[in-house]
């Protein structure tokens, strides 16, 4: 292996564990984004049609992030 080839690995590298940092920021921000997404939803009345979506975003989120969003209870 030469020295280039070895710089280049290097560098691959490199760039591999800063994606993975920014992977897992990003995360974090899907996640805090969805908990907000969860007490709206239980705190206003939105139409069936966006509360359909804010599910569907939730849910993703939560694959994506391998976190479970908390159970809401609501106080009466």
């Amino acid at each position: 292996m030469t020295i280039e080839q070895k710089i280049q690995k290097i560098e691959l590298a490199t760039q591999i564990s800063q994606l993975k940092e920014e992977n897992a920021k990003l995360k974090e921000v899907l996640f805090a984004g969805a908990f907000v997404m969860l007490k709206a939803v239980h705190k206003y009345d939105f139409g069936i049609g966006m509360v359909e979506q804010a599910n569907d975003f939730m849910q993703d989120a939560e694959k994506l992030t391998g976190r479970k969003l908390p159970e809401v209870i609501a106080v009466i």
